[in-house]
């Protein structure tokens, strides 16, 4: 299927690995002009660069921190200069899990704020920038990355919980993307723009093969039995590759999902047993 992208052009934040690589890539190979932004800049450069070489695509990689209003209309800024505008905006800045922790006497105001102006102020502050380019065009898409935990409650043992707490944080700031990709698809539907939020569950990529191979080891356990163990409540009984994921995002970035907006689209593997309408 030509998913018609072409020549459009994509900003995504968090770009630098991980998901936001993976989606990065995915629309460059459809060819897509890519603007990557991230904290680190040695990290987002190499990353764009890498994909350009390996798609014969255009990219750029600019360093931005989305907590800071300033630099996402300074980095959307620089798109329109260098490609003329800006097409498809993906949201995936954010840090994975999210950070406010319990127990619940010991949750730190603070990291629920940091989860919150991250995830759920940068989307905004990036779909502020990008729909006066959108409009204009008479196109848009916005994606919003949150994650599965938007649907549960979560306590799960990682490196940054190590006691396995309930997470006060993570699920919130999904959960306040999600309403924001619903008004925003009300919003701007009759200028040819969709919002939409796609949620993965336990994704493999670089970071969490680390991590899994950090924490097993602590355990006395393979990383290939802690992929085991963590996945087995997916329906399709294995991690969800990130380039799989980034392939449901190229979908709903193209003029073929028109008809897909304010939707909650999940690309977990099937995680969990509950019935979700």
């Amino acid at each position: 299927m030509d998913l018609r992208l072409e020549g459009k052009v994509a900003l995504v934040t968090g770009g630098s690995k991980g998901i936001g690589a993976a989606i990065a890539t995915a629309l460059s190979q459809e060819g897509v002009r890519v603007v990557l932004c991230a904290r680190t800049t040695a990290e987002v450069e190499h990353t764009a660069g890498a994909i350009a070489k390996a798609t014969g695509c255009e990219t750029l990689g600019l360093t931005a921190d989305v907590t800071r209003a300033g630099d996402v209309d300074r980095v959307v800024a620089q798109a329109a200069e260098r490609f003329g505008g800006v097409d498809i905006f993906v949201s995936n800045a954010g840090v994975p899990g999210g950070i406010g922790f319990g127990p619940l006497d010991q949750v730190e105001d603070a990291n629920v704020m940091k989860d919150l102006e991250t995830k759920f102020l940068g989307t905004l502050r990036g779909a502020r920038a990008v729909v006066p380019h959108m409009r204009r065009q008479g196109f848009g898409r916005i994606i919003g990355i949150v994650g599965l935990s938007a649907r549960y409650s979560s306590a799960y043992a990682s490196e940054r919980n190590p006691e396995g707490a309930y997470n006060y944080s993570g699920g919130p700031r999904n959960l306040a993307v999600i309403h924001l990709m619903r008004t925003l698809s009300h919003e701007l539907g009759k200028d040819g723009i969709t919002a939409n939020a796609v949620l993965p569950g336990a994704t493999r990529t670089e970071d969490l093969d680390a991590m899994l191979t950090r924490r097993g080891a602590l355990l006395g356990k393979t990383i290939d039995t802690m992929r085991e163990e963590t996945s087995s409540m997916n329906a399709i009984g294995r991690w969800v590759d990130a380039s799989e994921v980034a392939d449901v995002v190229a979908f709903l970035a193209s003029p073929r999902s028109a008809s897909i907006s304010g939707e909650v689209i999940a690309a977990s593997g099937g995680a969990g047993m509950a019935v979700f309408l």
